[in-house]
């Protein structure tokens, strides 16, 4: 099957942003496009409805995006066994024929959307991420904590001697019905936290689990907290 411009420009955006957050794998179909890291700790989830007519496994992010960009406006064609699932990928235009085998989809594990929407929202300013940046590197940190506490948000970044910086922010927007103040302590990885602050739009999401969302070039990205 031979993808559409405008599919393809999605999936090297899902593939690019992949790349970013160090994911593993991929799996787009007609719904949409699902991916993990190696850790299960950052996930690409969006439902887009896209043409693609089957199920795409990608285990080699990086090789399918560059090899995507050797060719300009390349053509792309998909191909699939009995079973609908994909086995390669052709790029090609009048000179040039790339091939790209496809990983089975079936052998790889993605997690499915969540099915709890945003429970709170907060925002995401200049003075935070240029905070947060000079302090991850001062604290030499590799973890960050969000603690709300009556709705009020706050940073904090320890060292291993327990020196501490305390960042506070906005207040949490509750996007629930009931009118109860959102009260939270969850840990994250400060590098992927940081790198989704600097690329992703001013409002991100956070569900019941203290799962972040970011929407990143239209796309869904979650980072899970450290347990």
């Amino acid at each position: 099957m031979i993808l559409e411009e405008e599919t393809i420009n999605i999936i090297k955006d899902a593939l690019t942003v992949s790349k970013q957050f160090g994911l593993t794998v991929l799996k787009i179909d007609d719904n949409g496009i699902r991916g993990t890291d190696e850790d299960g700790k950052v996930a690409l989830l969006s439902k887009i409805d896209l043409n693609v007519g089957g199920t795409i496994g990608i285990n080699r992010i990086e090789f399918l995006l560059n090899r995507l960009n050797i060719l300009n406006d390349p053509t792309v064609e998909i191909k699939y066994d009995s079973t609908n699932v994909s086995t390669s990928i052709s790029l090609y235009n009048s000179k040039t024929l790339i091939e790209y085998r496809t990983a089975h989809a079936s052998r790889l594990k993605v997690p499915s959307v969540p099915k709890d929407g945003d429970l709170y929202q907060i925002s995401i300013t200049d003075d935070l991420k240029n905070t947060l940046t000079k302090g991850k590197s001062a604290m030499k940190s590799d973890i960050i904590t969000l603690l709300c506490n009556d709705n009020r948000l706050s940073y904090k970044i320890a060292d291993e001697t327990s020196d501490t910086l305390l960042y506070d922010a906005e207040f949490v927007v509750n996007m629930s019905d009931d009118e109860q103040p959102a009260n939270f302590v969850n840990i994250y990885s400060i590098k992927e936290l940081l790198h989704a602050f600097n690329n992703c739009e001013e409002v991100v999401g956070i569900d019941k689990r203290g799962i972040l969302r970011f929407n990143i070039n239209n796309l869904n990205i979650y980072l899970l907290p450290k347990t």
